[in-house]
């Protein structure tokens, strides 16, 4: 997607040097975080569609907070034919 740390930071409601620390792993992230992150990049038909491939969306928590392969591929779909 071309972001930058302060992109998303920005996005998520979070500081950049949070970030930071996710990516060197020096502090763990959080429920409220980890929902923004996972939600963020799920509604970009790219990112969604990457994530789909790691098999993210079946994760049982990823489940619980909404996101599940039929919305994904709904996301992704939708996107391609240029419905927004």
């Amino acid at each position: 997607m071309k972001l930058t740390q302060t992109d998303v930071s920005e996005f998520i409601r979070t500081s950049r040097q949070r970030i930071i620390q996710f990516e060197h792993e020096e502090a763990k992230v959080t429920r409220p975080i980890l929902i923004a992150l996972i939600t963020f990049f799920s509604l970009h038909h790219k990112t969604a569609q990457y994530l789909k491939t790691l098999g993210l969306y079946n994760n049982k928590f990823v489940q619980e907070i909404g996101f599940n392969e039929q919305i994904i591929s709904f996301i992704v779909e939708n996107e391609l034919n240029g419905e927004k």
